[in-house]
């Protein structure tokens, strides 16, 4: 038995190989790109044709992928010889580099390494499954070391200015009510939470647009645990500024499960207390960074809601709230899902 599963083994690395069906994928810009928006843990290796040391990499990664070790992690092959822009923007100088990506942020790379338990434990280091508190910290921490210093005292003085406001203490409490809404989705359709509390608890979460990294992370980690949601009967529905149109332009939300809803001009999120004028300066600041609200929201107020989640029970009663004057902050699902009842 023994020998006849070391044929079956060796068998498949030799068809793999023979059909060139690798572990990984071969570089592109866009597949990168796609991958890091898609919040996927991803490796790259800069593999050059004339270094033994990466063949042998590459073999250790086809013998982890045929042991189901590489499940959930995507893989790029980059070519060392010509991705030299690349290889700049990364600052990676040698071939045989692993570098390793948790959606955007950067969560480790080695230079080397040729043994199958070596690369697999940098791998469960450095790509294991982490919590969205975790994967947003990644991304705070290396947004604001690409930040200039004048535009990161800008950014952080408009924060510490919004958490002096006591923004938070107004939001609505555990144990309140919380008002009734009705919204259109991004198909057009008329919702009101009210309608939806006839199937079940609720959860609203309100994100400030489809252009925060912030919020993309957060809503790609909610799609994750969705299924978890609904085997609860609760409703997921995330409420943004950002107008249907804007959002059906840019193909935002097609690859949720969970409704998303416009709340023009944050009228219903103003009824909550949750809303906030940008200064000028940071405004300035969003606009040099590509951001125009003004076009996004169709409005000229230049207004975003807090970063805030409710799970919401019979009678619109509040279960569970989370709310957060720092943009960096969401609700991890996992408290989320303690807080909806059972069935």
């Amino acid at each position: 038995m023994r020998i006849f599963k070391c044929f079956i083994v060796t068998f498949l690395v030799i068809f793999l190989q023979g059909n060139n069906l690798w572990a990984f994928e071969e570089y592109t810009k866009e597949k990168f790109s796609t991958s890091q928006k898609n919040n996927e843990r991803i490796l790259l290796h800069f593999h050059a044709e004339w270094c033994p040391t990466c063949k042998s990499q590459a073999k250790a990664l086809d013998s982890l992928e045929l042991e189901g070790k590489l499940k959930g992690i995507k893989i790029y092959r980059v070519d060392f010889d010509k991705e030299d822009e690349f290889k700049s923007s990364l600052k990676v100088s040698d071939q045989s580099t692993f570098v390793a990506f948790y959606g955007g942020p950067e969560t480790g790379r080695i230079i080397g390494i040729t043994s199958k338990d070596d690369i697999n434990q940098f791998i469960t280091q450095k790509l294991r499954k982490i919590s969205l508190s975790e994967q947003l910290d990644l991304m705070q921490k290396q947004n604001r070391s690409k930040l200039p210093e004048d535009k990161r005292k800008i950014m952080d003085a408009s924060l510490e200015k919004l958490k002096a406001s006591k923004i938070e203490e107004k939001a609505p409490k555990l144990g309140q009510v919380i008002q009734n809404f009705q919204l259109t989705d991004t198909k057009g359709k008329r919702q009101t939470l009210d309608s939806l509390l006839k199937k079940g608890p609720v959860v609203v979460s309100f994100f400030r647009g489809s252009w925060c990294p912030y919020c993309n992370a957060q809503l790609k980690n909610y799609q994750e645990y969705h299924s978890q949601f609904k085997a609860k009967n609760a409703t997921l529905v995330a409420i943004t500024p950002e107008t249907t149109k804007s959002l059906n332009d840019k193909n935002f939300g097609d690859e949720f499960d969970f409704i998303i809803l416009q709340d023009t001009k944050n009228q219903y999120s103003k009824k909550l207390g949750l809303v906030f004028g940008l200064d000028e300066s940071i405004k300035k600041l969003y606009k040099e960074f590509g951001i125009d609200l003004e076009k996004d929201q169709n409005s000229s107020e230049w207004e975003l809601p807090l970063p805030a989640t409710f799970v919401v029970g019979k009678n619109r009663k509040i279960l569970y709230s989370f709310v957060s004057a720092d943009y960096t902050k969401r609700a991890n699902p996992e408290e989320i899902l303690l807080a909806i009842p059972k069935k």
